[in-house]
Parts: structure tokens; sequence; C-alpha cells
């Protein structure tokens, strides 16, 4: 137990340090322009700002396509834990909301508090059902439908998106894995904007999040 709150204590802490990354690049993003608005003038300069402005608007289209994908994993949690009977449902549906955050770590993360509630409340058998249960909908949601939602609107196909998490997550830790999808999205935006660097895009976004 004592373990286990320390893993959802850091991953909070990585989530926390993540979010305050998010807000304070969103804040600054219109200042970021002007800089790079008066830095660089010309072409480049022009290029660049396309970048920026697509870049940030990226963030930002993440920021909601997360708590959607966030809400609906905890939603179900919720949904599972009361069929299942077990106490404190609502927050074990809010926990999952909260560390659905933070990809990958955080789903393995959100099945073990219910868990530890299950086996103090019913024993072995019963912590099974809800670790079975718990884990089933985190793999389902957390590594089927998310990427797939997050793909679609993030123009990125679901293989990228998990590359995405894995790559910068083993970079990062937390906060990569969290800003994974937005950072490969820029990653693609400017790849497109640089010569010779297009089949970088299309590789990492298909063909269908081009043509749009």
């Amino acid at each position: 137990a004592p373990r286990v709150a320390a893993g959802t204590a850091e991953a909070l802490g990585g989530l926390l340090l993540a979010l305050a990354f998010c807000a304070l690049g969103l804040a600054e993003a219109d200042a970021v322009r002007a800089r790079l608005a008066g830095a660089a003038p010309g072409a480049g300069g022009r290029r660049a700002l396309e970048v920026a402005d697509a870049s940030a608007r990226a963030f930002r289209r993440y920021a909601w396509v997360k708590t959607l994908t966030s809400a609906i994993t905890g939603g179900a949690t919720w949904l599972a834990a009361l069929a299942l009977g077990l106490p404190l449902a609502w927050v074990w549906g809010f926990l999952t909301f909260l560390l659905e955050y933070v990809p990958s770590v955080g789903s393995v993360l959100a099945v073990a508090p219910p868990t530890l509630m299950g086996l103090a409340e019913g024993g072995p058998g019963r912590a099974l059902a809800v670790l079975l249960t718990v884990g089933v909908v985190q793999v389902l949601l957390g590594n089927v439908v998310d990427p797939r939602i997050e793909g679609r609107l993030m123009t990125l196909s679901p293989f990228a998106v998990l590359l995405a998490i894995a790559v910068w997550g083993w970079l990062w830790g937390a906060v990569g894995a969290l800003l994974a999808v937005p950072l490969t999205v820029a990653l693609v935006i400017a790849c497109r904007r640089v010569p010779g660097m297009g089949g970088v895009a299309t590789v990492l976004a298909g063909e269908e999040a081009e043509d749009a």
C-alpha cells in the first residue's frame, strides 16, 4: 500500500508539473509569436510563425481531446465500480479521470487503488474481480479507444500516438508522456513546412490527416 500510494503521488506530481508547463506555454504563446516575428523577418520568419500558430492550436485542441478521453475512462471505471458494489465508486472514477492525463503510467496506477479496496472489502476473490474488470476497461479504452480518438482528432495515426507516448515518455517520464501527442503534432507541422521532410509528416499523420 505505501508503494502504491507513493507511485500515485509521483504520477499526480508529474501531472501537475506537466499541466503547469502547458498553462505557462499557452499563456506566453502570443509573446513568443511576437518575438519570433521580430527576430526572423522575411519568408523564414513567416514559416516559423505558421508553425508556431499551428502548434499552439494543436496544444489547445489536445487539452480538450485528453479531457474527453479521460472523462470517458473515468466514467467507465465509476460504472464498473458501481456494478461490483465497490465502496467510494465515484472516488475511483475521479482518480482514474485525473490519472488518465498521464498516458500508460496513469492507466496502470488507476487500477491499483480500487483493487486494494476490493481486497480490503472482500478478500482475494473480490480483489481479482475488481482487477480484471477495471483492468479490461483500462486496456480497451486506454490502448484501443483513446489512441483512435486522439489520432482522429489530432491528425495522427493510432500507431503514431502509441509510439509518441513510448518515445517521449522514455525521454521525459510522465511529463513527456502527457505532452507526447502535441509535441509530435508540432513535429509533423514543422516537417510539412521544411523542404524534403514531408515524408516524415506523411508517415506520422497518414494520408487522411495530410489531405485534411
